[in-house]
């Protein structure tokens, strides 16, 4: 019968924020990848543990959330919800992202990217491409697929962030308890899409799919997941790409020469960067990973970056390869049946924004002085600035 893991000698605290190639990282991986760490979260910390758990996550719920009073069932986030209503959800999602909508994407990017990159080559010095490319372009993009004016997601995802970094919706809270105007502001624009629908995200998620119908509180719920996880992962994957491509000379100018490589060069950043480090779930009933048993009720945390840096899959994990064996086995979207919905739109706009990036740019190196900060988002992996000296591609 499965045993309960040994607690690991002097496992530091903040184990879950080292970076994953931090030694006492790679010990959990080799030691103790199921291990229950001296902050008294579980952290499941090579390759195999985290896919095996991904297969399962049904057992796993309520990421979000601290322990409290219940959360109303229709302001339930869908990795909160058990079958079988979370596929009946899924599938509202999914037929909602259908890339067949969505071959917009590419054209859009390119043009809102050729926009801001225009604007900061025009700059004297060093550029910061978040704030110059890498957020304002994600925000026009989502703009058009929920189907809204720029200023309007604008202030929806600045909104987000702020959930996120201060997790408005603890101890258990609905979303009726992080009221503000922009939930008011969501909450008119949904209804406005019933009467008035459009080709957009949010008037897709009201047509039923096999019978199943959401609400207009279950469809705000939902939205605001996808802004605050989606839209977030998004962002940091685009400027983990950005900043890479910097960092990486060699890389870039192979890239530039060679588009076919820009799909691999996404399935490397999201591998080596993943946009989020950790994902929070807690056991709904007592589940067994890598021959140990978790009890329910208990915190777990599914090490994405350490698993996409496990030698045992990944051979040479710390370099940046773009001819790397089974790039897309990586952990950066989850795996099995609760996949991340939002996977194919995130890769389908990282990919777009590569390519404008390299067509308007000739050279992007980072600034002598720029150091790497993280952003303040507890679980993601995304650098809050990239100082960069930039040389404009020829007219």
């Amino acid at each position: 019968m499965p045993q309960p893991a040994e607690q690991p000698d002097a496992s530091p605290p903040d184990v879950l924020k080292l970076d994953p190639d931090h030694p006492e990282v790679a010990r959990h991986r080799r030691e103790c990848p199921v291990s229950r760490t001296a902050s008294g979260i579980w952290f499941l910390a090579d390759y195999a543990a985290v896919h095996e758990a991904t297969a399962h996550m049904d057992l796993f719920v309520a990421g979000f959330r601290e322990s409290g009073r219940p959360t109303p069932p229709e302001q339930r986030f869908i990795h909160e919800i058990r079958e079988p209503e979370h596929s009946a959800m899924r599938r509202v999602i999914h037929a909602a992202l259908a890339p067949s909508t969505l071959r917009w994407i590419p054209g859009h990017t390119h043009e809102a990217g050729t926009e801001l990159l225009d604007k900061a080559l025009a700059e004297d010095g060093p550029v910061d491409l978040v704030e110059a490319f890498a957020d304002p372009v994600l925000i026009r993009v989502t703009a058009r697929l929920f189907g809204v004016a720029d200023d309007r997601m604008e202030t929806w995802v600045r909104w987000a962030e702020g959930f996120a970094r201060k997790k408005m919706v603890d101890r258990g809270k609905g979303l009726s308890d992080a009221a503000t105007d922009v939930i008011g502001d969501i909450d008119a624009v949904i209804a406005g899409k019933r009467t008035d629908p459009g080709d957009d995200f949010i008037s897709r998620m009201q047509r039923p799919v096999e019978g199943y119908a959401l609400t207009d509180l279950q469809i705000r719920t939902q939205f605001v997941f996808f802004l605050v996880a989606a839209t977030g992962t998004t962002t940091q994957l685009v400027a983990n790409l950005v900043w890479q491509l910097c960092a990486r000379p060699d890389v870039q100018s192979r890239v530039r020469e060679d588009r076919t490589l820009v799909p691999a060069l996404v399935e490397e950043v999201l591998r080596a960067e993943s946009p989020d480090a950790v994902i929070l779930r807690r056991t709904a009933e007592p589940v067994e990973v890598g021959g140990v048993t978790i009890p329910a009720g208990e915190r777990v945390a599914f090490g994405l970056a350490s698993a996409n840096r496990d030698p045992a899959q990944f051979p040479d994990p710390g370099e940046f390869r773009l001819d790397r064996q089974h790039a897309t086995r990586h952990m950066a979207f989850g795996f099995g049946p609760r996949i991340c919905s939002g996977a194919p739109t995130a890769r389908m706009i990282a990919a777009a924004a590569a390519n404008v990036f390299l067509d308007k740019v000739a050279d992007a190196r980072l600034a002598p002085d720029y150091r790497f900060v993280n952003v303040t988002v507890p679980w993601a992996h995304s650098p809050e600035t990239i100082d960069a000296v930039l040389t404009a591609a020829p007219a």
